[in-house]
């Protein structure tokens, strides 16, 4: 399971605006979720609820693994070992963000996902029976 993976508020391939609908039924003010860059490789973007509007910071990952914001020339860039420290030093106010993170927006099971764990359960109940344990 890879780092972006392992966190709730990851939410995949999302489109910006399925990101704004999300927020939109679920949000409230400093929520926030990652989801990967529609432009940009590899790159993720943090998303965050303030005053009903989503504001978005992308997320780069350096060649020495680390995680920073893309910013314009003249800011100083800040360096984090995973995206846990990263909502670590958001999560605190007056850090450089609209505002600080407060709530993470989780990512809802999938049918797909509780199918295929319905169909494995199914499975393993089935070789069991046949196994006569």
């Amino acid at each position: 399971m890879s780092v972006r993976e392992s966190l709730p508020c990851f939410h995949g391939c999302i489109s910006k605006t399925e990101c704004e609908g999300l927020f939109k039924l679920k949000g409230t003010e400093g929520s926030y979720l990652f989801r990967e860059s529609e432009t940009v490789p590899g790159a993720l973007c943090l998303c965050i609820l303030y005053k009903k509007h989503v504001f978005t910071y992308r997320i780069l990952k350096n060649y020495r693994g680390y995680f920073m914001f893309q910013t314009e020339a003249g800011f100083k860039d800040i360096y984090f070992k995973s995206l846990a420290e990263l909502i670590a030093h958001y999560g605190k106010p007056g850090q450089g963000l609209v505002t600080q993170l407060r709530r993470p927006l989780k990512k809802a099971k999938d049918k797909l996902s509780k199918q295929e764990d319905n169909d494995y359960e199914g499975m393993t109940s089935l070789f069991y029976r046949i196994a006569g344990k």
